[in-house]
Parts: C-alpha cells; structure tokens; sequence
C-alpha cells in the first residue's frame, strides 16, 4: 500500500495533491489478430485507397483500426472496414478515440465469413455517434448487397435502396456496386459530379496507359512526319525530272 504521506511520481505532478493509491492505467490495444480472407482484404484495401485519395486532404481515414469510444471502457470498441471524419488532419495514428479525436462521419463494414456469424453491431455503432453506416456483402442476392443506415435524432435508421444504388450524405457522392480490377461484385463510389472514384492501382494503371498511349500518339506523328517528308522529297524529284 501506498504511504499517503509519501506521495507517488504521479501525485507530484499535481502540485500539493497527494492520493491513497497510484492510478491503475487503461490499457487500449491497438490490434488484434483476427482472419481475413485475400478477397476480404483486397476488397478493403481498394476502399481504403478510394477514400485516401478522393478525401485524404481535408479528412482522416482509417481502416480495421480500433476505434474507442468509451474513456472508461477499452472493451467498448469497433474496428470498420474503413472510417471517415471530415475536417480531421490525415495523420498516423494507431487507435481512434472519440473523445480526443471526435467521432467517425462514415463507417463502412464489409461482409466476411467472421462477422457473417454475428450481428451487425448498430448500438455499439450508434453510440459510436457515425451519421452514415455502409454495409456491403459480396455474397448476398441482388437488391440486398448494399445496406446503408443514417443518423436521425440519435438513432440509426435504416434506408430504401434500390438496384444496388444510393447516395452517400456525408460524401457527396454515390455508392453502387460494380466492377473493379479485383471483382466483378465491390463496392464502388462516384463522386458529386458522376465520376469514379479510383484506387491508387486504378490510377496508377490508367496513367501508365495514358502515358502509353501518348507514347503511340508521338510515334505515329513522327511516322506521319517522316512519310510526308519522303513524299516532298519525291515531288521534288519529280519536278526536277519534269524541268530537264
């Protein structure tokens, strides 16, 4: 037991304050090992590519992270596919806690064979205080792969969605499920303006390809060049034929 009358390292740093008892540390772990199937992690690395880049400027985005959002409580936790919150810097960091950093704006879970067994978690998720929920399943029937729930007066409602089709209010934009480079069925995001929305694959690869294709362009102006010089140079001849 501790002295009072001998104050601990932590007790000094109050000036005068003493305590009976040293303070007993929350611990948060900052991960987990959890299975992931290839599919599953490819799926979320596209949308964490996504995100980074369309929002990576004027917002934080995490992916399969443990969120906190109980000071008290490490055990009151969430760990999203990938999270949004607009406004905040996009630094490093290990552990998302809502009472130093705010609460997510969106989060989005992706259907595994993990959380495939276990409910969607929407109190844990609408104590969280996200506004925009995202639920995709690769698996489930047309109609039902995409579920988006949104914050009204403190509760998550659940919305109407048709042909795998709805707006995102937080992002301005439009979820859909399409193709992308590593399934036919991801879930996808258009902008406020109707356009894709890339990974840094898909925008890596469609810049090697303009750059290809502007290398074919110069190639084939040169060709063009070199024809309608060969052809000067033979009405040159010609003339000078013409002439004698």
């Amino acid at each position: 037991m501790i002295n009072p009358a001998q104050p601990t390292s932590a007790a000094l740093a109050f000036a005068g304050v003493t305590y009976k008892r040293a303070p007993r540390p929350l611990h948060f772990r900052e991960f987990l090992k959890v299975p992931e199937s290839r599919r599953h992690m490819a799926m979320r690395t596209l949308l964490y590519q996504v995100l980074s880049r369309a929002f990576g400027d004027r917002a934080a985005v995490g992916s399969d992270q443990f969120v906190y959002f109980r000071g008290d409580d490490p055990r009151r936790c969430l760990a999203p596919d990938a999270f949004v919150r607009l406004g905040a810097t996009n630094e490093n960091f290990a552990t998302w806690k809502t009472w130093e950093r705010g609460a997510p704006d969106l989060a989005v879970e992706i259907v595994s064979q993990v959380n495939r067994r276990n409910d969607l978690k929407l109190q844990e998720y609408a104590e969280l205080g996200v506004r925009e929920l995202i639920w995709f399943d690769q698996e489930a029937e047309v109609g039902a792969r995409l579920r988006v729930w949104d914050r009204h007066e403190g509760d998550l409602v659940e919305r109407v969605i048709e042909e795998d089709r709805t707006p995102s209010i937080v992002l301005g934009g439009t979820w859909f499920i399409g193709p992308s480079p590593i399934d036919p069925v991801s879930l996808r995001l258009l902008d406020a303006g109707g356009q894709l929305l890339l990974s840094s694959e898909e925008y890596e690869a469609m810049a090697r390809e303009d750059a290809a294709r502007a290398r074919e362009d110069e190639a084939k102006a040169r060709e063009r060049a070199a024809q309608a010089l060969k052809r000067v140079a033979e009405l040159e001849a010609e003339l000078a034929r013409a002439r004698q």
